[in-house]
């Protein structure tokens, strides 16, 4: 005798023979499950078993088979009704078993979303030497009605045709039989679940033998895809302090994700501590913000993130501290004057402890700021007073202006940042050096409209070229050189520029 135990505790109470299939029904307990009633079908040359349960809570007492038609007999409750005594007949049982089953529907972890992975047992045609042998799967996704997702999936899916199966469902993918125990493959999703709902999607398998009339139907089950990863945090964050007790706060769009919903701004008064202690100051769509909540003289910590449409919240930007301006800051502008300076002003209405303002400036090449100079303040005054300084000997390009003002507390605070552009010259010049008289040094300026190969030389009475100064191709924008005449003896001396088609000639006087 030959035997196997194709189950664990399994309780036979019936048995029918079809070919090399061996149908056996009764009371099995699977591997990982609770005690099940249900009819198993065994190949006696594989051992390999599949099994299906007819009915809920099923007892079958007696198999029969005759044609493609298993008889049962037994206690059987359907859904909804109380246990009777009957006969059950089962259409063509080998079709059923050849059925492929999906097993699971989950979300493909740390990604993007729009994925998940379907995992499903193989038929039982899945083998060599068998009839209609499986050549490959098929997996569908159900179209959704009106294209949005569907909120559950029905129980089931009975066998149709061909054509039926293309107008309800969108054919994913194919994936060849190779006598695998169960198959898996990572499809899309139409939408990813979200805070604002679950979008679920309705799969199904379809096995498919050589001949393309023969395949067998699973059941339809569901799963969706959610988002797993949190966006980048926002870029380029800083922090100014506004006219009337106000901080903004400004930060770059985030470009890197494509399903940015909104930023958080949270809000403190201490420093470092987690960000799930510290107020959302607001939510906003925008890349900037202005708290008008702050009180004068008080210091302020700052830290955005982004958040994606399905709710992931990226980690914060550093933290930007702001103490409130003591002063009430009406203007503050920038203009560029004729030449390469760039002239400051700026007006108060009023004054609190106010030690004075340092003047910082910032390149387009540069993140650092550059101290320029500083201007003492009025301390407290509820009288207006007016500010203004002087940028001088700019090359042309785009700068960056803000004020710092120190209280006499020791504390300081930011104004906001303001532009401006200093334009190439417009024509070519060589201006007058100064002083002139001079002894030992002078000062010559020269304006270059473009990128020009230049030279600037220093002539005696006679025409010999005593001194030169530059030699070089140079970029268009604003110069200026030293001449330091030591070696020379006193009198008059010439000076010319020569900058492409461009020759100017000026005169000097070295005084010893």
């Amino acid at each position: 005798a030959t035997s196997w135990n194709p189950y664990v505790n399994g309780a036979v109470y019936a048995l029918a023979l079809s070919g090399s299939t061996v149908y056996a029904g009764g009371l099995f307990t699977s591997i990982g499950e609770q005690p099940r009633n249900k009819i198993a079908a065994i190949n006696m040359h594989t051992g390999h078993v599949t099994s299906w349960d007819p009915n809920t809570n099923s007892t079958v007492r007696a198999l029969a088979l005759s044609g493609s038609i298993l008889y049962a007999g037994g206690d059987f409750t359907t859904v909804g009704g109380l246990s009777r005594e009957y006969f059950a007949g089962i259409l063509d049982p080998y079709e059923f078993l050849n059925q492929p089953t999906i097993v699971s529907i989950a979300d493909v972890p740390n990604d993007q979303g729009g994925k998940v992975r379907v995992t499903w047992s193989k038929s039982i045609s899945d083998q060599l030497g068998v009839l209609d042998q499986t050549a490959q799967y098929g997996l569908w996704r159900r179209i959704p009605a009106g294209g949005g997702a569907l909120a559950r999936a029905p129980m089931s899916l009975a066998k149709t045709t061909n054509d039926t199966l293309g107008t309800l469902y969108d054919l994913i993918t194919t994936v060849p039989a190779v006598q695998a125990p169960s198959y898996n493959v990572v499809v899309s999703t139409l939408s990813d679940s979200s805070a604002t709902g679950t979008h679920r999607y309705r799969y199904l398998v379809t096995a498919h033998a050589v001949d393309p009339s023969v395949f067998y139907l699973s059941s339809e089950d569901s799963g969706y895809s959610v988002d797993n990863l949190p966006p980048v945090a926002p870029g380029g964050a800083c922090i100014n302090g506004l006219p009337d007790g106000c901080i903004a706060l400004q930060w770059n769009p985030n470009t890197t994700d494509h399903d940015v919903s909104y930023y958080n701004v949270y809000c403190s008064m201490t420093s470092g501590i987690p960000l799930g202690d510290c107020d959302v100051m607001c939510s906003t769509c925008d890349t900037s913000v202005v708290d008008s909540s702050a009180e004068v003289g008080q210091q302020y910590f700052y830290r955005i993130t982004t958040v994606d449409i399905h709710g992931n919240e990226s980690s914060p930007t550093s933290e930007l501290s702001q103490v409130v301006l003591g002063v009430e800051l009406t203007s503050l502008s920038a203009s560029a004057l004729e030449g390469n300076t760039v002239l400051l002003r700026w007006n108060t209405a009023s004054e609190e402890n106010n030690l004075g303002f340092e003047v910082q400036r910032q390149t387009e090449r540069t993140i650092d700021w550059t101290v320029l100079g500083f201007l003492h303040g009025a301390g407290t005054s509820n009288a207006p007073h007016s500010y203004s300084y002087e940028d001088k000997n700019l090359q042309p390009g785009k700068y960056s202006y803000r004020l710092r003002q120190a209280r006499t507390d020791g504390s300081s605070a930011y104004t906001w940042m303001i532009e401006v552009d200093v334009r190439v010259p417009a024509v070519f010049s060589l201006n007058q050096n100064y002083p002139n008289p001079f002894n030992p040094t002078t000062t010559i300026e020269y304006d270059l409209p473009r990128q020009v190969a230049v030279r600037l030389s220093v002539f005696d009475m006679l025409g010999g070229e005593v001194r030169t100064l530059v030699s070089a191709v140079q970029e268009p924008g604003y110069y200026k050189v030293i001449l330091d005449a030591k070696g020379l003896s006193s009198g008059v001396y010439f000076y010319r520029l020569h900058a492409g088609k461009f020759v100017k000639v000026k005169k000097l006087l070295l005084v010893k």
